[in-house]
């Protein structure tokens, strides 16, 4: 992948984006509240991948006007998920619907390889978890 760093672009303008895939990268600070602000396509599935950097601080709230979307945020240093987003039942393909907010990323003190729970991988228990969506 890029060797992308700096800060995430809020991509406000991008009313008809579906995919954005920038995982492995060298991105940090937080998620923008405004991210996605303006997109029209709040019906359609909106895939979002951004894991493996180096975010930090919640997952912005204000996505929760989307229906149907897919976020992969994990082994990033998330410190926050708002409840709002957990109970979006069509999120991550239906497994919130199941999972809660495990399903988004594994709770702080748990882990899996995923980051997120599945029907496959559930969040474990570790000792030393500081943050959201760990790995190891």
């Amino acid at each position: 992948f890029c060797s992308l760093t700096g800060s995430l672009p809020a991509f406000s303008g991008s009313e008809m984006l579906t995919s954005l895939k920038i995982p492995r990268n060298g991105l940090s600070g937080s998620v923008p509240e405004n991210f996605l602000q303006r997109s029209s396509v709040s019906a359609e599935l909106v895939t979002v991948d951004i894991a493996a950097n180096w975010f930090t601080g919640s997952i912005p709230e204000s996505l929760d006007r989307f229906d149907n979307f897919f976020i992969n945020l994990s082994n990033n240093w998330i410190e926050g998920v708002p409840q709002a987003l957990c109970e979006k039942e069509m999120w991550m393909d239906g497994l919130v619907s199941q999972y809660g907010c495990n399903a988004l990323l594994c709770p702080i003190g748990t882990y899996n390889a995923m980051g997120r729970q599945t029907a496959d991988a559930v969040c474990e228990d570790c000792a030393n978890g500081c943050y959201y969506g760990e790995l190891t």
